[in-house]
């Protein structure tokens, strides 16, 4: 890294919170929200744990109706960074967009 690489990244911040004062906020991606997708496990009825877990529902399905007694349970996705550890989630309009309840846990 570089003085040039040092220097771009200093004007991106300042860029930034220039923005941020005018109440323009950049977007969060999926990384720094720490999302997790939807996803859906292969349980056995009654079972607490899954046998396995997928991220496409139709693998899914495929191995539970392969096996007897198993069944598949949805696992909505979660956007771990907002509902746990984001200071400003209340008044984030994305946060508010995807849908993120506050969490404790």
């Amino acid at each position: 890294m570089g003085a040039g690489h040092s220097s771009t990244t200093f004007q991106e911040k300042v860029k930034l919170h220039q923005l941020a004062r005018s109440g323009t906020y950049p977007e969060c991606t999926a990384e720094e929200r720490w999302a997790r997708p939807d996803s859906w496990a292969v349980m056995k009825a009654g079972a607490k744990k899954a046998y396995r877990v997928f991220e496409e529902p139709a693998l899914a399905e495929a191995m539970a109706n392969s096996m007897a007694g198993y069944e598949v349970v949805f696992r909505p996705g979660e956007q771990v960074r907002c509902a746990r550890y984001c200071p400003v989630m209340q008044f984030c309009s994305q946060a508010k967009d995807l849908g993120v309840v506050k969490s404790d846990a």
